[in-house]
């Protein structure tokens, strides 16, 4: 994709708008393509971790009762509990020695917050994604309007940490 649209007289022109949304919208087409075999996999992934194994149907084995043993899912979930044992230690400094303070308040900040959303679910439940489809998403944001006591006093904002669905992604394949 080219870069930004040209400019007239410091005005977006029309027709460079309407190339501009034509590059996006083509650049979406070809990532949404790319994605779809993934996808495809991705979905077979979580399917076969709920146990849903069952092959295609066979003519003439439609009615056929298929039982499987899922061990799959004990394997997946014993080796998550081994890779998501440790919690997350936040590690901050600060730039100069100005910074020191603001540093030692955000980094209580930050682990009052993993401490208190209940973080570990969330990276348990990415990690399993990730074993089961390939892809574990964890979205971050910052809500500046919110206020959280450390033992450096108030701290302005709040971190909030939230588990994506990876299926609802399409990876840029630029």
């Amino acid at each position: 994709m080219a870069g930004a649209p040209k400019e007239s007289g410091g005005k977006l022109t029309a027709a460079a708008s309407e190339d501009w949304v034509r590059a996006v919208r083509n650049r979406w087409d070809v990532g949404y393509s790319a994605s779809q075999r993934w996808r495809r996999e991705a979905r077979r992934g979580f399917n076969y971790y709920e146990n849903s194994q069952r092959p295609p149907a066979v003519d003439g084995y439609e009615d056929v009762l298929f039982i499987t043993l899922n061990l799959v899912k004990a394997r997946l979930d014993t080796k998550l509990g081994i890779l998501t044992d440790a919690k997350p230690r936040p590690e901050l400094v600060g730039r100069g020695a100005e910074d020191t303070e603001v540093a030692a308040a955000y980094k209580d900040l930050l682990q009052y917050s993993l401490e208190e959303d209940k973080v570990d679910s969330r990276i348990l439940d990415a990690v399993g994604d990730m074993m089961k489809c390939g892809l574990g998403v964890l979205e971050e944001e910052f809500n500046p309007d919110m206020k959280q006591l450390t033992k450096h006093g108030w701290a302005p904002g709040k971190i909030e940490l939230s588990v994506g669905d990876p299926l609802s992604y399409v990876v840029d394949p630029a």
